[in-house]
């Protein structure tokens, strides 16, 4: 639908008018790739997680050749990797986010979502006691790999609106965020939490982050510590928290 964008105008007689003239709405960026099939590198990459190829297949996420789409100045392009790329596809409306592990700060990211898009979202048991949000694919799968009912956000700093946020929420009687361990993903946990905190007054709302001494050991979120120091003490952390019971 067209949006109404407001001027505002001074006349000559000092009044002032305002105009309401139509807005174009912001035409979706389209990514097109080319799907390929799995092989040894997605295996070696991906195990460093304990995550498999059945829980990629489950989540929608196609290793993939290459990419197309268009700059921010309209300008076509295709990216071909030389090394493992993938597409996490698990959107609606055409929407995907490419992912390239060994890419650049650049390259490693791109994507058409919107931080409306929802990692996840389709599969919540919205009958159990507890969410967990996290900020990405790999962090939700090993987290959502010990039977945790989680979704992941497009990053830490792109929030879902009031009435998508509040739709994901409400039916819990508590909600978990788990970001980044250093200080701008302490503060984006807080923002989360308050934004969920003044939508649904009645729900516990609580912010976790692993020890910030981990820092010293390149380690700030679940995927991780998976990586670094093993599934056990994920599974470890998690309990300490009381997100698990074993």
């Amino acid at each position: 639908a067209l949006g109404l964008k407001r001027n505002v105008k001074k006349t000559k007689e000092g009044t002032i008018e305002v105009v309401l003239k139509l807005k174009e709405p912001k035409k979706q960026k389209e990514i097109l790739y080319l799907p390929r099939a799995f092989d040894n590198r997605d295996k070696v990459y991906w195990s460093q997680y304990n995550i498999s190829s059945k829980n990629l297949i489950e989540d929608k996420v196609i290793p993939i050749q290459l990419y197309q789409s268009t700059s921010k100045k309209g300008v076509p392009f295709t990216i071909r990797g030389f090394d493992i790329m993938y597409a996490y596809t698990d959107f609606k409306n055409n929407r995907l986010k490419i992912y390239r592990p060994y890419g650049t700060k650049e390259s490693k990211w791109f994507t058409n979502c919107t931080q409306n898009d929802i990692g996840g979202i389709d599969y919540v048991d919205y009958e159990a006691d507890d969410l967990l949000i996290t900020k990405s694919y790999k962090d939700y799968r090993v987290i959502k790999n010990q039977k945790v009912n989680t979704v992941w956000f497009q990053n830490e700093g792109m929030i879902p609106s009031p009435t998508i946020l509040k739709s994901l929420c409400k039916s819990f009687k508590r909600i978990i965020i788990w970001f980044d361990n250093d200080e701008p993903g302490r503060l984006a946990a807080k923002i989360v939490a308050n934004h969920i905190q003044a939508l649904c007054p009645n729900l516990v709302v609580m912010c976790i982050h692993l020890d910030e001494e981990l820092l010293k050991e390149g380690i700030k979120d679940p995927s991780d510590l998976v990586y670094k120091k093993g599934e056990e003490e994920l599974i470890k952390f998690m309990v300490n928290k009381n997100i698990l019971k074993i």
